[in-house]
This record gives C-alpha cells, sequence and structure tokens, in this order.
C-alpha cells in the first residue's frame, strides 16, 4: 500500500477543464466519491435491462433501441455524475465543474428529447453538393466512375459514413474492384421533415413511451433500487419516448422505399445518426458490413459490454486478422444473444509490413538506454467506460501523475503524448512537470524514444507499438483488467506489466521498482523489445478465412 495522504480537501473537480482551474496540487488528496465497483452495478444494471429488452422485444421495438444505444450511454454516464453529486451533498463537498460535466450533472432532458429533431435537419442542396464531392473522393482511383456516381441510381453499392476511410476499409474497397457509391445520413431520400410531426406523430411519442421507454426505464430504476440515485425517471421516459418517434419515421420510411442499395459498406458506423439507417436497411436484408478501426489487437483485452454497444447493430465486422476476428467470435458473437449476434471476418491485410515501415521495427536497432521515456496519455473526457471502472480520467490522471514523480526520481528523460481530447487542459497541467510534449504523428516520434508507457491497452498506439522494437511497459489495475488468457500470455513475453497501487483513500501509484527494472537494459538476458511472438501469433502467417466480395 501507498502512504496515507495527510488532508482529504472538501471539493471534487468533476472534470479536465475544472482540474485545468484549481491546479493539479488542488486534487491530489481529493478521492473520486464513486466507487468502481458501484460503477459497474449502475452500468450492467442499465445495459442488462437494455439488452433483455431488446432480446425479448418484437422486432420493430427491439430495432428502434438497437438504433439509439447512445441514450443509454448518455443514462449511464447521467447516472454516475447523479450518484457524484449526492455523495457529494451528503459529505459535504463542493464540485467544482465546467461545461463538459455540467450536462451530466445537470441533464436538459427536454433538450435530449428532442435530440434527432435537431440534427436530421440539413439544407437539400448541401446534401447534393457533399454527395458529389464525396463520390469523386471515394472513387477517384476510377474516373469514369467519379462521373458515373453523380447521377447513379440509389439501387447501386454504398459507403454509408465518414467522409475518411481507414487503411482497412481502403484496402477492402481498392480490392472489390467495384463502384461504391457515397450515401450518409444527411443525403438520403428518408429524413424526417417537420410535415410529419402532426398529431399522428404526438399519438406515436406517448405510444412508444409507454410501450417501450416506461417499461424499460422501470427495469432499470428497479435494478438500481440500492443505489443513491435521484433521477426524474418520467422525464428519462419520456425523452426516450420522443427519440424513438423520430427514428421511427425514419425507420418506416426506409422499410416503404422502392428502391434499395445492393450493399453497403458502412464507416464510422457507430455514429447514432447512421444506425437507424442501418438497422433498418439490414432488416429489409440489404448485406452491412462494419470495419473494425482503432485498436489492433482485438478481442485480446476483452470488452463485451462495448461491443455490444457499438457494433450490436452490425451483422458482418471485417478484422484486420484471422486471430483478431476468431478473438472476437469466441468472446463477442453471441455472447448477448441472437439479436447481438454479430459475425466477425479476416481480412488478409499489410498492417505488419505497413507498421514496421513506417515506425521502424524490428530492422532497426534495439536501443542501449531505456532512459528517454514516452508516456501514451489518456483520453481526459467525462467517459468513465465499460468494462474496465479504471478507465475514467479522475484516476488515469493521478495515476500518470504519479508516474511522471516516479520517473523522475529513476532519472528519465519523460515525453508527455497527450490525447487530442481536451489537449488544451492537458497542456497546461502536465507541461511543467515534463520534458517535452509530444504533438507529432506516433510514427515519427517512435524514432525519438527508448520506452513507451501506456496507463492502458486500449488504445490503437498500444497495438502499433507491439510491432517495434522499443520497450514497452503497461501499468495494470488487476483488480479490473480482463485478458484473453492466450493472448496477454504472448504479450507478456513482449511488454512490461508493472502493478498499479493504491493507498488507503484509493490514490492511484505505480510499483516503483517494478518500474525501475522494466526500464534497465539487461544486457546479458533477451529483451523483451526483440520477441515477436505475439506478431508470430496475431499477424504472421495467418490463413485469413475467405470472403466473398461482390
Amino acid at each position: 500500500m501507498l502512504s496515507n495522504r495527510s488532508e482529504v480537501k472538501k471539493f471534487c473537480a468533476t472534470d479536465i477543464g475544472a482540474v485545468s482551474r484549481v491546479g493539479i496540487e488542488a486534487v491530489r488528496n481529493c478521492i473520486w466519491p464513486v466507487d468502481g465497483h458501484v460503477y459497474d452495478m449502475i452500468y450492467t444494471s442499465v445495459l442488462d435491462s437494455f439488452i433483455d429488452y431488446v432480446s425479448t422485444a418484437d422486432e420493430r421495438s427491439a430495432d428502434l433501441c438497437m438504433s439509439d444505444t447512445a441514450f443509454f450511454d448518455y443514462l449511464v454516464q447521467t447516472a454516475h455524475y447523479n450518484l457524484l453529486k449526492n455523495i457529494a451533498t451528503k459529505r459535504g463537498l463542493s464540485l467544482v465543474t465546467s461545461e463538459s460535466s455540467l450536462t451530466l450533472i445537470s441533464p436538459e432532458w427536454l433538450e435530449v428529447g428532442v435530440y434527432y429533431d435537431k440534427i436530421f435537419q440539413v439544407q437539400p442542396h448541401v446534401r447534393e453538393l457533399q454527395k458529389i464531392y464525396r463520390n469523386f473522393k471515394y472513387n477517384r482511383h476510377r474516373i469514369a466512375a467519379c462521373f458515373r456516381c453523380i447521377g447513379i441510381p440509389s439501387n447501386s453499392r454504398w459507403i454509408f459514413g465518414a467522409t475518411t476511410l481507414n487503411w482497412l476499409e481502403g484496402k477492402f474497397l481498392e480490392d472489390s474492384k467495384q463502384v461504391h457509391v457515397f450515401r450518409d445520413w444527411n443525403d438520403t431520400y428518408w429524413m424526417p421533415s417537420r410535415s410529419l410531426k402532426s398529431t399522428a406523430y404526438r399519438e406515436e411519442c406517448q405510444r412508444l413511451k409507454h410501450r417501450v421507454a416506461d417499461p424499460l426505464m422501470e427495469s432499470i430504476r428497479d435494478r438500481l433500487v440500492n443505489v443513491d440515485l435521484s433521477l426524474d425517471w418520467e422525464s428519462i421516459a419520456q425523452a426516450f419516448g420522443d427519440r424513438l418517434s423520430t427514428l421511427s419515421i425514419i425507420y418506416d420510411r426506409v422499410l416503404a422505399a422502392k428502391h434499395a442499395p445492393l450493399e453497403i459498406i458502412a464507416t464510422a458506423e457507430n455514429d447514432p445518426r447512421r444506425k437507424i439507417f442501418l438497422v433498418a436497411l439490414q432488416r429489409m436484408g440489404i448485406k452491412v458490413t462494419g470495419f473494425l478501426h482503432g485498436d489492433p489487437i482485438y478481442g485480446v483485452y476483452k470488452q463485451p459490454y462495448t461491443i455490444a454497444m457499438t457494433m450490436g447493430h452490425i451483422k458482418t465486422y471485417i478484422t484486420p486478422s484471422a486471430t483478431s476476428a476468431d478473438l472476437h467470435n469466441y468472446h463477442y458473437g453471441n455472447g448477448f444473444g441472437d439479436r447481438f449476434n454479430t459475425k466477425f471476418v479476416g481480412y488478409q491485410t499489410d498492417y505488419y509490413s505497413r507498421v514496421s515501415m513506417t515506425s521502424g521495427t524490428y530492422s532497426g536497432k534495439t536501443p542501449n538506454s531505456l532512459e528517454k521515456v514516452m508516456i501514451v496519455g489518456f483520453p481526459m473526457n467525462t467517459i468513465r467506460y465499460y468494462d474496465d471502472h479504471s478507465l475514467f480520467f479522475y484516476h488515469k490522471l493521478l495515476l500518470e501523475i504519479s508516474l511522471i514523480s516516479a520517473l523522475r526520481k529513476i532519472g528519465c528523460f519523460v515525453i508527455y503524448r497527450a490525447h487530442p481530447d481536451r489537449l488544451n487542459h492537458i497542456v497546461k497541467l502536465i507541461s511543467p512537470m515534463v520534458d517535452n510534449m509530444s504533438v507529432d504523428s506516433f510514427s515519427k516520434e517512435l524514432s525519438m524514444v527508448d520506452t513507451l508507457i501506456f496507463s492502458h491497452p486500449t488504445t490503437s498506439t498500444f497495438g502499433e507499438s507491439l510491432l517495434t522494437n522499443k520497450n514497452m511497459i503497461l501499468l495494470e489495475n488487476r483488480s479490473c483488467s480482463s485478458w484473453d488468457s492466450l493472448g496477454r500470455h504472448y504479450i507478456e513475453k513482449r511488454c512490461h506489466f508493472v502493478d498499479v497501487l493504491e493507498d488507503d483513500y484509493g490514490q492511484p501509484g505505480v510499483n516503483i521498482d517494478q518500474l525501475a527494472t522494466a526500464l534497465r537494459t539487461n544486457d546479458g538476458a533477451p529483451r523483451k523489445s526483440e520477441n515477436t511472438e505475439f506478431v508470430d501469433y496475431y499477424w504472421r502467417d495467418m490463413e485469413p478465412t475467405p470472403l466473398e466480395v461482390s
């Protein structure tokens, strides 16, 4: 255990902006009032109620709910901050806030209810211009196709989603040899209009509130009866009913459409503006394919609730290796019942060689000194993530501060790579403590450092770093981490695990002895940075699952 703190402050900063206002020193001794295990109870109660309802509801009700998982994500975070507020009141704590947490501490449920009414308002001529631009952008390697895309009929192959493709999506489309027409939520013919918000629409609001929202909120409230919440459940149910009524208009218009795409490649498919279209099109029998993105060690660090809420609405996902597909199918394929029955398919890629070439990996010389260290920072937003309650800004900020202090004692040159989320606040808080702040691309920065330290494995840079010859350290809170056993076995051969310790107040710190050992060159023994067993297991010599590309 770490030593006791001598003083506990009588206030709590509720987001990184508030911490920036009061300063790091003011929060060092402040305990986050909501215990991690209580947060586990909150999100499992909310999400299990949602999953149970979707698994037994009629198709239309289930589809509408699956299209608005964003509402339940928001409800979890709101409940978390509502409990924080109630605990603070009982303990006499003042809450120091900024704009990013105020919407969770004092939610405006009327505004939440009209969310889709507001975002689904785009001028038609803007949609057309966007459509033309995107079709040229995505088919520019086939010039003749670009001109055909301008007037191409709706019953074609679509790319549905964001304007930027990730490397896996780009390779898949290039290999397909097909013309894909760009569409997004704001340039389809199925958008709701104000003229539809009639008496019949208002009646539909109440029907959906009575049939869907009320029983769902009652189930959640019953599961949370032992948690000290003061949420306005009637307003919450009404907000959800209002949102579903707007989504129902789009859903019904899609199902009634005379023309539909042949198939869809979905990009940025977790965006709440796109889900209703994708769910409805799949209900029509249209093939929709999504792509994994971000963290490339999918399935090794298990996140079942996260996968269910972000990917459960798509029936087929492409993964960048056969092993990642096998892991996803094993851990998540049907983890929450038939309505969340997603199939993951491995697709042969050049990911390993591409990263190796851009980051100077095994072909490069293993460093003799490990003293130039880069900390890969956590995204300091207000989301407390599912499946691992330590994935939260407050815990990670204090952990990273403790890590910086330990590295200073050891004598390292410390570089901090800030996550772009809340970047300005992080630069203000962290830059006085470190030798340098990293703002360049990750691949460029790799050549400048000897050791990479991560406070979490759920970032794409962690998986990318496994392909390099850099010394790697992962800070691990064993009480809430969840690994695939074989995947962890191989990662432990490549990466040093350093235990996160907690003092009597629950404040995190690092085991400095383990940290110092992980930073030694240890010339007389094989180095973990030279071990390629995880790469051999996850990337090399794979036999990709055959995939029909229409």
